[in-house]
């Protein structure tokens, strides 16, 4: 019990200590330096790992466009000797307006641009909710949410005010 209470206690400071300290709790009125952080030290379920991120000032990554996707990539390759072949929970489910409708918890908004896998969402087929989850092969997949994997964090700051939003994929 005592150990468990100290991983989730300290979970906020491996996120800072994983990231080479890049990863900072930013206020949005001053400049963040690192847009995303990635948390390859510890496998939580989806529900787990938002709440490890909102803790840091941060939520799970949202990707919006393929230029989006390619800069999450570049981080998460950043930390290649620690990552492997892992995977990596994203901040969509299709659990909130109802099945079928993936939607972006941080924003509300439904995906407007997806990296799917072959054969995905596979939920949505088979009636289930699910959240999304970056595989090894860099495409997403729908997955149950009580599942462990790693998580990409992505500062809050940032999520609104990019060039990268300015271009829309539909």
């Amino acid at each position: 019990m005592l150990t468990i209470l100290f991983i989730i206690c300290g979970l906020p400071l491996w996120v800072i200590a994983s990231n080479n300290n890049e990863f900072s709790k930013c206020n949005p009125l001053e400049q963040c330096d690192a847009y995303f952080s990635v948390a390859a030290f510890v496998e939580v379920n989806w529900f787990k790992a938002n709440q490890i991120c909102n803790s840091v000032g941060a939520v799970l990554a949202t990707v919006r466009n393929e230029e989006h996707h390619q800069l999450m990539l570049e981080y998460v390759k950043r930390n290649e000797d620690n990552i492997g072949n892992k995977t990596f929970w994203l901040g969509a489910t299709n659990m909130v307006e109802r099945r079928y409708v993936w939607t972006w918890l941080s924003t509300g908004i439904p995906l407007t641009y997806a990296k799917w896998g072959k054969k995905e969402p596979r939920s949505d087929r088979r009636g289930k909710d699910a959240c999304l989850l970056l595989g090894a092969d860099n495409s997403w997949h729908s997955a149950s949410c009580d599942g462990k994997h790693y998580f990409i964090c992505e500062n809050v700051c940032l999520l609104n005010y990019t060039p990268l939003d300015k271009k829309i994929y539909l």
